[in-house]
């Protein structure tokens, strides 16, 4: 028998990933803040996602905010989550979320595709890996 899930929200912890979200629209970009929740943020419309593993089970996002930037949630197994707001939401633009939230992994896919276009066009992949890395390096974001 499938046993319907109960929303915890009531009065002393309604909104609390909005309030979450709150405190860290006053932050930079990508500030990280470690805490214990009172529920799960797909009480408030989260949705499973990936991210760069840094040990958490998982993975939630929120939908974009008016600036193109997302809340991002991760849940790890003592129980605690770790939140901070993306630059850019990955549903917005998956290549500009790389390039600002993650430039390490930004980098590395323009280094591989400078490999491969480079080879099917006949070159050296290292040269095109080399022409790749760089063009990664001047366009990544700061990461911050």
């Amino acid at each position: 028998m499938h046993q319907a899930q109960h929303n915890p929200h009531h009065a002393n912890n309604q909104d609390f990933w909005g309030q979450v979200y709150s405190y860290l629209f006053h932050h930079p970009p990508r500030t990280v803040i470690r805490f214990y929740a009172p529920y799960h943020p797909q009480f408030e419309g989260a949705v499973k996602s990936t991210g760069l593993n840094v040990g958490q089970l998982s993975d939630w996002r929120f939908p974009p905010d008016v600036f193109k930037r997302g809340l991002h949630v991760q849940q790890f197994s003592d129980g605690s989550w770790a939140a901070h707001i993306d630059k850019i939401h990955p549903e917005i633009s998956l290549i500009g979320h790389l390039r600002e939230d993650a430039p390490q992994v930004y980098k590395a896919l323009t280094t591989g595709a400078g490999a491969l276009l480079s080879k099917a066009l006949g070159g050296s992949s290292v040269a095109g890996a080399v022409a790749g890395w760089i063009i990664g390096a001047f366009t990544q974001g700061d990461g911050k």
